[in-house]
């Protein structure tokens, strides 16, 4: 991308973090972990602070170099006596309490629930306990989508083409700013 994703501007004009915090404070979350490498940990921590709530929680992944794997793994270590939790990508802007709900409806059908639009699966993946614990254990090398294969996965269609949302290229972020404009 050349720039930190999380940080690029929403169509409201607040940073993509920023706007998913935000829109998790408004649901039923215990807690909200951010997991960050150290080089934007200060970026980070200003969003954070601007929010002022107690319930989110920062913490650094510090191995650099490390697979986006173990940053998963630094943040469900707070999270290990959780029942459930969501995985959310940062450089996906747009998080919607309808899809949260939905999924959250259906964490006692399988291990793993994942939101479909048009039959392509994308974020947040709703994970439970034995999950949480799974994937702690799990190599710091491994990918999450192979992890959750190795246990029951229930998918469920939803009405949100946010999932799909993956800025990662300028094109994706021209594309996504001029969807929303159009």
């Amino acid at each position: 991308m050349g720039e930190c994703k999380f940080l690029l501007k929403t169509h409201a004009g607040i940073s993509f973090l920023e706007n998913q915090l935000r829109t998790a404070l408004t649901f039923d979350f215990d807690k909200i972990v951010v997991v960050c490498s150290p080089e934007r940990s200060e970026d980070v921590k200003r969003i954070i602070s601007s929010l002022h709530s107690e319930r989110i929680l920062f913490v650094l992944n510090d191995q650099a170099g490390s697979e986006r794997f173990y940053s998963i793994q630094c943040g469900l270590k707070l999270l290990k006596d959780h029942d459930q939790c969501f995985i959310q990508n940062t450089d996906c802007p747009e998080l919607i309490i309808k899809t949260l709900q939905l999924l959250l409806n259906s964490r006692n059908s399988a291990d793993t629930i994942i939101p479909i639009h048009f039959q392509k699966g994308g974020h947040p993946v709703l994970i439970n306990k034995k999950m949480i614990d799974q994937l702690i254990k799990a190599p710091t090398d491994s990918r999450l989508d192979i992890e959750l294969k190795k246990h029951t996965m229930h998918r469920i269609n939803v009405n949100d083409p946010c999932i799909h949302l993956d800025i990662d290229t300028p094109g994706d972020y021209i594309k996504y700013l001029s969807n929303k404009a159009g």
